[in-house]
Formats: C-alpha cells, structure tokens, sequence
C-alpha cells in the first residue's frame, strides 16, 4: 500500500517520541507481569553477558503459571539489568532483591532458581543461589542443564586432534569473510546438480553452531572438494581427503549426540520427570558408547556404579584412566566395530581408509568427557 508523502510528513515520529513510547510500554508490560507474579508460583533464570562495548547486564527469565494457562509453565523475559560496579555474586544477589524480591507477596511465590555453573551464581559460600537459599530456605537452586552439555561438549573437544577441528573453523572463516568464494561455491554446487547452500559461520557465543557448521560441509563435501582442488591453496587442498572426511563425520556423530540434549534442555515446557529420564537416558547412552560391558543390561543404576566420577577434567582430556575404569573402556579397533560400523557412511570410508594402508587419525585414545551431577545426595558424573 502507498500512501502520499504529505500526509507521512504529517505523522512523522522522531527517535525520542519512540524512545518514550517504549519505556511506557515496557514499564506497562512489566507491571503486568508483576501482577501475574503475585498470583503464582514462581522460578528465575539468571545469565550474565556482555555486548560489543564490553558492558555486561544480567538477564532475567520468570517461568511461572499463567493463570489462563495453568497446564504448562510460562516464560517471559522479566528484565536486563547493567552490571556497573562489579558482577560478584553478592553484587546480582542485591540487584535481584533491590529490582525482583521486593514485596513480600513475591518472595512468598518465588520457589527456585536456575543459573549456569559461574563462581558468582553457584559459590559455595558467596554465590547467588547460597544468598538466596540463606533468605528463602524452601527455594529449588540448580544447574542449567543445557548450559551443563554444552561444558560437556565444551571440554570433550580438547580431547579431539586440532588438525581436524581447525578445518570446520578455517572453511567456515573462509567463506564468511568473502561473498566470491561464496559465489563460486554456489556455480559449483549448481554445476554438480546440488541445491546452492551456505557454509554456516561458526558464532563464539552461540552453543551449536559448531555442529550446524560441521554438518552443512560434509553435506556439500563433494562441491566443497571440486572448489578447493580448483581454487584451494597447498595447505586448503589437503581439507577433503578421506582421512579427513572420516575425521569430521565421526566428530559429527559425537557433537549431534550431544548436541540433541542440549537442544532438548533447552526447552521451556519440561518437567521435572521428564528432565531426570532424560538425564538417565543420557548417561546410559554415552555410556554405552565407550563401556565394553553387555549393552543389553547396561541401564542407570549399573552406569553410575562405575567410578567415573574420581576421574578430574584434565585426567579425563589426557587419557588418563584409573586402572578400574580403564578395564572396561573400548579399544580403539573395539569402538570402530561396535560404535563406528554403525554408521554407513563412516564404515565406508574406514574400509577406503584400510585398503590406503593408512592410520585413521580420528582415534583419540578414548579420551572422554563426563560431567557431574546429583541424585539422592550421590555424585554422579556424565
């Protein structure tokens, strides 16, 4: 629809008649929000970041039960609070009392908070959940569970070769920072009968794009080949061998296995049966992954039971087992038949790498990552 310039000029809005508008709105919104706050049982979820100017604020979610809708929690964003001073946890722990628990009727409602595994949330003596918990003794305090896969992931991929991880992260730069290769790429992809798709750019702060990168090359890995035996430099024509390839698409397995938890617990309609079966599925699966023992036996009850839970993070990364769990992880041959060769297009490429009489430089000495938690006051690790 077009409308005549005249009668836009007639309703022009300036920055600070918008600026204006949106603080009164805002501000109508969130007592709103308070009122549904007085009227129902309520949780936090805290999360510190910064922008490009180096300010930090503190995000506030509220999950609750709206009262048209009691049949499934509610989250909204509360607020983003700057962090001026300092981001200790007696700092947040002030501003949530000063901006959120301030009338009696909603520390009366709040029941839990959830926050990710930072010194200043979590501390034992000084964190926010303690000072909660010390003023509010029936409060809930606990881990972000998506936050907690994402560490596990995190620290697994120390133990991975850097060679390989270095290849997702060059290919993705390499396109980013260039709309030619870009197109070149896509007159390739058109040329061998593929659908023109994207290399994805690998964001620092965004949880999956590693593996949302990684799968979108191997799913153009043909084209990705034509383009840098073409175009590619020395070292960049050396990216799509079969070693390689083997390399990334088990990495690929592995980071998707971890990956779909990540996406799972990030959900905002779970309850609390649902995450700890969830939780349990999780640890049997990746136990089963790297246990020698029968699989058809293996559940919960019987993974815990094996003490993964003595080994530290860099034992862990370095490979370095007690004899006790050692006894009962796979050999690397033994994870390729029983892990590996389930996968179609892994067990190829392994049967192409044997018969080139080369080393496969996907082994990683079974270097594995698992993470703790809690159940019935027992330290378990996943």
């Amino acid at each position: 629809m077009e409308y005549d310039p005249e009668l836009l000029d007639q309703y022009a809005i300036s920055s600070k008649i918008i600026t204006n508008a949106a603080k009164s709105i805002s501000q109508t919104l969130k007592n709103e929000l308070y009122n549904e706050l007085r009227n129902s049982p309520f949780s936090l979820s805290l999360d510190s970041s910064s922008d490009i100017h180096g300010n930090t604020f503190l995000a506030v979610i509220v999950k609750y039960l709206d009262q048209e809708n009691i049949e499934a929690p509610t989250s909204k964003l509360y607020s983003i609070l700057p962090i001026t001073t300092s981001s200790t946890g007696e700092t947040i722990y002030k501003m949530i009392k000063d901006n959120i628990l301030y009338e009696e009727e909603l520390q009366q409602n709040f029941m839990g908070i959830v926050t990710d595994e930072g010194s200043n949330f979590t501390g034992k003596n000084i964190g926010v959940g303690q000072r909660l918990k010390e003023d509010f003794g029936h409060i809930v305090n606990v881990f972000d569970l998506s936050h907690i896969f994402y560490n596990v992931l995190k620290k697994s991929l120390k133990a991975f070769p850097q060679s390989i991880l270095s290849i997702i992260t060059d290919i993705s730069s390499y396109f980013h920072y260039s709309t030619q290769r870009c197109a070149v790429l896509r007159e390739i992809q058109k040329e061998m009968g593929q659908k023109p798709l994207e290399i994805l750019h690998i964001g620092a702060t965004r949880w999956l794009t590693m593996g949302n990168a990684l799968d979108r090359i191997l799913e153009i890995w043909p084209c990705l080949k034509s383009y840098f035996d073409k175009y590619g430099n020395n070292l960049e024509k050396t990216y799509c061998s079969i070693n390689n390839e083997a390399s990334l698409r088990i990495l690929s397995l592995l980071i998707n296995s971890i990956n779909k938890y990540k996406e799972y617990f990030q959900r905002d309609d779970l309850y609390y049966n649902q995450v700890l079966e969830n939780i349990k599925e999780a640890f049997v699966v990746m136990t089963k992954t790297i246990i020698k023992k029968d699989h058809s036996e293996m559940n919960f009850q019987k993974a815990i039971q094996i003490p993964f839970e003595k080994l530290t993070d860099k034992d862990i990364i370095n490979g370095i087992y007690s004899p006790e769990v050692k006894a009962q992880l796979f050999t690397n041959s033994e994870f390729e038949t029983n892990f590996l060769k389930k996968y179609d297009s892994v067990k190829n490429l392994i049967s192409l790498m044997t018969l080139d009489k080369k080393k496969p430089n996907y082994y990683f000495n079974n270097k594995i990552h698992l993470h703790k938690f809690k159940e019935n006051e027992k330290e378990i690790t996943i």
